[in-house]
C-alpha cells in the first residue's frame, strides 16, 4: 500500500530572488542613516568622556586638592589625548610670595606644558616625591573617535577663578589669554583634524564667537569658563528643501530662538 503523498512546498527560485531584491532595497535605504546615527553616536559618545575628564579635574580645585591645574591636549591623527596636571596649595604659595619666581614676573609661563619630571618639575604631580593620593587625582584619557581643531593646547585654572592662562594653539595670539572653547569632529580617514579654524573672539568677556562651518559633520564644542566651569555645544545645520546645505546654529538653551531658515 502506497503511503499518502507528502505536501512539500518551498521557494522556487524566482520568490527567492523577489526576497533578496526586498531585503537589498530596504537595506539600501536604512544604511545612510543608520551610518550617520553611528557616526553622530561616536561623536557625542567621545565628546561626553572629554567633557567628565575636565569636569573630574574642577572636582579636585573644590575639594582644594590642587590650587592651580592643567588640562593638555594633545592630538596626533590616530587619536585625542586628554591629561590634567596639578599644583598643590602650598607650591602655589611659595611661588606667589617668592618675587623672584617666574610665575610673578612672567604670567605667560604659568601654563607651563613643558615641564620635566622629577623634583625639579613644574607640576607635583610630575614630581617623584608627591604621594600617590595626590597622583591619582589626575587623569589621563585617549579617545580615538574624535578629533579637535588643535594638535596641541593647554589651558589652566585655579579655584574661584584666581587664575586663567593657556599655552600653544589655546592661547590667543601668544598674550596667554585662553580660547573659550575647542571644537570637536569626527575623525575618519579624510580628517585627522577639524578643518574649521576659530572665529573672533571677545578678549575682555572671553565668550567664544563661535564659526559656522560649511562642510563639516557632527561638530562639537566643549566650552569653559575661568572657573572651570565646563559645556558643550553642537552645530544644528539646515537645508533647503532640495537637501543642500544652507548654513546653521550652534544651539545654546539661552538662546532657544535660533532656528534654521525658512
Amino acid at each position: 500500500m502506497l503511503g499518502q503523498e507528502k505536501n512539500i512546498k518551498g521557494f522556487n527560485l524566482l520568490e527567492l530572488l523577489v526576497v533578496i531584491a526586498i531585503i537589498g532595497a530596504i537595506s539600501a535605504a536604512a544604511y545612510p542613516n543608520f551610518s550617520k546615527w553611528s557616526k553622530e553616536r561616536k561623536v557625542r559618545y567621545g565628546t561626553e568622556k572629554l567633557l567628565r575628564v575636565l569636569k573630574d579635574i574642577k572636582v579636585q580645585t573644590d575639594r582644594s586638592t590642587f590650587a592651580y591645574v592643567q588640562v593638555l591636549f594633545t592630538n596626533d591623527k590616530n587619536e585625542l589625548t586628554i591629561q590634567t596636571k596639578g599644583m598643590t596649595m602650598q607650591t602655589l604659595a611659595t611661588k606667589m610670595n617668592n618675587g623672584a619666581d617666574e610665575w610673578n614676573n612672567n604670567p605667560s609661563s604659568r601654563c607651563d606644558t613643558v615641564s620635566t619630571e622629577g623634583e625639579d618639575a613644574y607640576w607635583d604631580t610630575d614630581r617623584d616625591s608627591t604621594s600617590t593620593e595626590i597622583k591619582n587625582a589626575v587623569y589621563t584619557e585617549k579617545i580615538s573617535e574624535i578629533t579637535s581643531n588643535i594638535r596641541s593646547g593647554a589651558i589652566c585654572f585655579a579655584r574661584n577663578g584666581k587664575f586663567f592662562e593657556a599655552s600653544e594653539e589655546l592661547e590667543i595670539d601668544n598674550t596667554s589669554v585662553p580660547y573659550g572653547f575647542i571644537l570637536i569632529c569626527q575623525r575618519d580617514s579624510k580628517n585627522s583634524f577639524c578643518p574649521v579654524d576659530y572665529g573672533q573672539q571677545n578678549l575682555s568677556e572671553i565668550k567664544p564667537d563661535l564659526p559656522v562651518p560649511s562642510s563639516t559633520e557632527f561638530l562639537r564644542t566643549i566650552n569653559w569658563t575661568r572657573f572651570g566651569e565646563f559645556s558643550m555645544n553642537t552645530f544644528k545645520k539646515c537645508y533647503n528643501d532640495g537637501r543642500l546645505h544652507i548654513g546653521g546654529y550652534w544651539d545654546d538653551a539661552e538662546e532657544d530662538e535660533k532656528k534654521c531658515p525658512t
